[in-house]
């Protein structure tokens, strides 16, 4: 495995992968970060919509995932800093993007490992009690079917969000040969709502 130094994200432990001046020192540098990474796409982003989200509560971003740079795009609509949940191991440690990853702050889980799969999401509670915000592709895999706007999600957002009042942010995005079109639905709070009612406010924003 490459990307050596790397390997300590793969801690089951948050404390072993997450700091409040680590979040501090990533938030400083984001700017720039959000710069750079658009260098790395010949694509242009075009926000058709994009709602208030309030800066006085911590924020989960549930987005779509259909195509490799929508994580880029995603973090752009989005502009501000956020911690990525990333679960495609073999991207992040055999190539330069796990490094770029790392400097933007990178929660890693091995899909295929419950225990990982468990422990990511005590690592986004914690990185949420230290104050950062998440983005996250809770399809947890890319989604092609043209005739569905969002495929069955993994609950662990809703899971995350109940236990730390977060609130949740859809944003999707769409691929138009060139062009990539966003759109960021409201945020909403699911403390009072069961999981199915969560699931249709989510899947209904996004489908706007």
């Amino acid at each position: 495995m490459s990307n050596k130094l790397l390997q300590y994200l793969l801690s089951n432990n948050p404390d072993d992968v997450l700091s409040k001046k680590g979040i501090k020192v990533r938030r400083f540098f984001n700017p720039l970060f959000r710069k750079v990474m658009m260098l790395s796409t010949s694509g242009k982003l075009i926000v058709k919509q994009k709602a208030d989200i309030p800066d006085d509560k911590r924020i989960i971003y549930a987005c779509t995932h259909g195509f490799r740079d929508d994580i880029i795009f995603s973090m752009k609509t989005i502009d501000k800093h956020v911690y990525l949940l990333y679960g495609s191991l073999l991207d992040f440690y055999e190539s330069s993007h796990g490094y770029g990853l790392w400097a933007n702050g990178v929660i890693i889980v091995d899909r295929k490992d419950k225990d990982s799969r468990k422990a990511s999401i005590n690592k986004m509670k914690r990185a949420i009690e230290l104050g950062a915000d998440i983005i996250m592709f809770p399809e947890g895999t890319w989604n092609k079917n043209q005739n569905m706007a969002v495929q069955k999600l993994y609950p662990g957002i809703y899971d995350v969000a109940k236990d730390t009042n977060a609130l949740i942010a859809p944003v999707a995005t769409v691929l138009n040969g060139d062009k990539c079109y966003s759109m960021m639905g409201d945020a909403f709070d699911i403390t009072d709502l069961s999981i199915e009612s969560y699931l249709e406010i989510l899947k209904l924003q996004i489908k706007k």
